[in-house]
């Protein structure tokens, strides 16, 4: 841990700043400004690089002043007394610049994504529904929804934070460990390491790009105006179910989906225990319960997706 030290600018205090005996003593100082009672540790020797804490010397709290920096992206430290700083700045500043906070991050969203899969799936599954017409019925009630927009704003945002916190956090691992290791394998109980999560990174961007690509190629891909139209209730609605079998008719479409589907079971293998233990929701005794259910959830959806292209392909 890096850690960097201050000094306080203030003209005014000068004279009694130097006037000031000098501290024998120095004391670790909460982020909200009290004074731990645990015995100090130097900067240099401070053992959590979780923790977010001013240092101030005893008896003279504008003559040196400490605060613990996050790594590369770490604050830049303001020539301020602690009490300045908003009791609320200062907590999302804890949040956004310590490895426990952007674990949280990563967890939230991942968990508001996995929601976001299993309403998808269900969407997908409707195209095996015997009412012919359930599979656009649902798609045109969806973008009928009066708050679609703020929806999709909502889960845009949380894509994007998702991928650029897990990025900055495979970042800080490689900066930490820049040679890796010399051989990979299960670290068993209680890291839980497998293949699905050495490959989270890998997994993570397949899945960007696949996301980009699926987007342009359903959501603005053809629609009425193109002539993909289905009759609902004597309603034109946009005939979908028309595209995507179109699109699974193609070999790189039918084969390719399924590829992704596989690498998204094995993101998701590894991320929801992972986002269960990081919002700190499950105690050891139930981590094997989680970790159980996480891959079977995993599986499930990646053989739910994987199913629909392979069956319009091969005409089932």
């Amino acid at each position: 841990m890096v850690t960097k030290r201050i000094r306080d600018r203030r003209t005014t205090q000068g004279a009694a700043i130097s006037a000031a005996p000098e501290c024998s003593e120095r004391r670790p100082v909460n982020i909200n400004g009290t004074i731990r009672p645990s015995r100090y540790h130097p900067p240099n020797q401070t053992k959590s690089r979780k923790q977010a804490s001013f240092y101030l010397e005893a008896g003279c709290p504008f003559r040196n002043v400490y605060f613990d920096i996050f790594g590369p992206i770490g604050l830049a430290g303001p020539s301020l007394p602690t009490g300045i700083m908003s009791q609320t700045g200062k907590k999302l500043l804890t949040v956004f610049r310590s490895s426990i906070g952007r674990k949280l991050l990563t967890g939230v969203t991942g968990l508001a994504l996995v929601v976001f899969l299993l309403e998808h799936l269900y969407s997908n599954l409707l195209y095996f529904s015997s009412d012919p017409n359930a599979y656009n019925a649902n798609a045109h009630f969806l973008i009928s929804l009066d708050l679609i927009y703020v929806l999709e704003l909502g889960l845009l945002t949380f894509f994007v934070v998702h991928v650029i916190v897990g990025v900055s956090i495979y970042l800080r691992k490689r900066k930490a460990r820049p040679d890796g290791y010399a051989k990979y394998h299960s670290a068993g109980k209680p890291s839980r390491q497998s293949l699905s999560s050495r490959s989270m990174i890998i997994t993570g961007l397949v899945l960007l790009a696949f996301v980009v690509i699926h987007i342009i190629s359903f959501k603005f891909g053809p629609g009425i105006e193109e002539g993909y139209v289905a009759t609902i209730d004597g309603e034109p609605v946009r005939d979908l179910k028309r595209l995507v079998e179109e699109k699974f008719q193609h070999p790189a479409y039918a084969f390719g989906y399924p590829f992704v589907m596989i690498l998204l079971g094995f993101h998701l293998r590894h991320g929801i225990w992972s986002a269960f233990q990081s919002l700190g929701a499950m105690s050891p005794r139930l981590t094997p319960l989680v970790y159980t259910l996480g891959g079977v959830l995993a599986v499930l959806i990646a053989v739910g997706f994987l199913v629909l292209p392979l069956w319009i392909f091969f005409g089932l």
